[in-house]
């Protein structure tokens, strides 16, 4: 994380906690889990506003999440060649990290989520997993700036796209997939 987020003192008020959250959220693509991580946060805001108070009363819970937030270690830039998108779906929320090889091993470099849309929601689970394909490598070939790009699931998307795919899937899926 940045120097000034790893020093960044315990938010007294409402502002200052807003001003952190707008810090972080900055990066939150960069930390796993951010939203999950912040929950409290949030939650510390509305229970301040509803009790109408200046200064914030911390939570054990708040206090961990800003702990952890200022001590996230922030996924490296993307440098290399060699990238990887790892992806699966669940509860029609397409989930995957973007990696590349440094030295032997896979550094993360992103983490993304994106729920899929209406139209997936309805398909089978594997066609759902189709769609998260697509959606996430539309966003991780932003991130590494249009380099080449290996996606790996657990299913084979080759097949059930040249098998049956357009027997399940509308002219417009199969051109966005």
């Amino acid at each position: 994380m940045y120097p000034t987020i790893l020093a960044y003192p315990q938010p007294k008020t409402l502002k200052q906690l807003r001003g952190f959250l707008v810090i972080t959220g900055f990066c939150r693509t960069w930390i796993h889990g951010y939203g999950k991580i912040a929950r409290p946060l949030y939650t510390l805001i509305k229970e301040t506003q509803r009790a109408n108070i200046l200064l914030i009363r911390w939570t054990p819970e708040a206090e961990a999440a800003f702990q952890a937030l200022t001590q996230a270690p922030v996924l490296s830039l993307p440098t290399g060649q060699d990238f990887s998108l790892y992806v699966t779906e669940k509860t029609a929320l397409a989930l995957g990290v973007l990696t590349q090889v440094r030295g032997t091993s896979l550094q993360p470099v992103a983490s993304l989520s994106k729920e899929i849309d209406v139209v997936a929601k309805g398909q089978p689970h594997c066609l759902r997993v189709v769609a998260a394909i697509a959606v996430l490598v539309s966003i991780g070939v932003k991130i590494i700036q249009g380099r080449d790009l290996t996606v790996w699931t657990s299913h084979d998307v080759n097949g059930i796209l040249t098998a049956k795919g357009d027997l399940w899937l509308l002219d417009n899926c199969l051109l966005k997939y």
